[in-house]
């Protein structure tokens, strides 16, 4: 049989045998949610009695998961360690008392913490990280202010404050940078009166073994080589410096003990003042609690 002319021929239908397979995304995602969305719940420009609790607009929320690509960050151990020790610099610096360097360290800190994160560095660890250096900062701290005590008293001690009176202000500026820099550390109230005046006696007492330790250096040197009544005949003194004269220890010996004196002084000085600030602490804790106790203004029971 034939086929009339202009007529296509049926062609056979063959079942599509391949399958096509959607491969599971393997890439990781990130879940965000979002919240957004307005109401106006007015219909009239003026609230009236029935609309006036909804003239207001009023915010929709709407919460619900999307899903972005995340891609982790791969470091090697050297670079993470390095990273780390940055994170530990930057959380230092960020509680800097100079303005500019605390705002620098915060916008570093940021990036770090972020690089950190996305390299798989849990949040609970950087945590840890953070007390951590936080905790060294406020150890560096007090280390610092004591150095800066004693530069103060040793200055104080050895010279008039006449004469080295921009060396003083320039270590009481520390001093109060210092104070800053604990306060932004998390201590506010570390550095009392009552502490500061202890850390300078304790200073003021090492300065003290200092000049105990030199006196006995020269006693020593000036009984051994002026006052010794039989010399050997024979003397090998190995030494990087020439010997004093004798005249030169007793001027130092002199000296060491005015400073002594000084030192004497001083610590009576602040012992006072211990003893009158923590009587000033007594007498506002004794006002504080006075209706309490059952005092009256001059401290006469009622």
């Amino acid at each position: 049989m034939t086929q009339p002319i202009g007529v296509p021929t049926p062609s056979k239908q063959y079942p599509n045998t391949r399958h096509h397979q959607t491969k599971p995304n393997t890439q990781p995602t990130m879940d965000d949610t979002i919240t957004l969305g307005f109401q106006w719940e007015a219909h009239t420009l003026i609230p009236s009695k029935q609309t006036q609790d909804s003239f207001f607009t009023t915010v929709m929320t709407h919460i619900h998961k999307i899903s972005r690509p995340a891609m982790p960050i791969q470091f090697d151990e050297q670079r993470l360690n390095q990273l780390m020790q940055d994170y530990h610099a930057m959380v230092q610096q960020s509680r800097a008392p100079n303005v500019l360097l605390a705002t620098y360290g915060w916008i570093k800190l940021n990036g770090l913490t972020l690089i950190l994160l996305a390299s798989g560095i849990s949040f609970h660890e950087l945590e840890k990280e953070r007390k951590k250096a936080i905790k060294l900062a406020i150890e560096d701290n007090k280390l610092k202010f004591s150095d800066n005590e004693y530069n103060l008293e040793m200055i104080r001690l050895i010279t008039s404050e006449k004469k080295a009176k921009k060396t003083i202000a320039s270590l009481n500026k520390i001093r109060q940078e210092l104070c800053v820099h604990m306060a932004k550390l998390g201590i506010d109230d570390w550095y009392t009166p009552e502490r500061i005046n202890r850390i300078q006696y304790d200073q003021v007492d090492r300065i003290e073994s200092y000049f105990t330790d030199e006196e006995n250096q020269l006693n020593t040197q000036k009984t051994h080589y002026y006052t010794t009544q039989e010399q050997p005949s024979i003397t090998v003194r190995i030494s990087d410096y020439d010997l004093d004269s004798i005249d030169d220890i007793n001027q130092k010996l002199n000296r060491l003990a005015i400073y002594k004196t000084s030192v004497f002084k001083r610590k009576h000085q602040l012992n006072q003042r211990h003893r009158s600030l923590m009587g000033y602490t007594h007498f506002d804790t004794i006002n504080t609690h006075a209706e309490t106790l059952g005092l009256s203004n001059p401290g006469v029971i009622q």
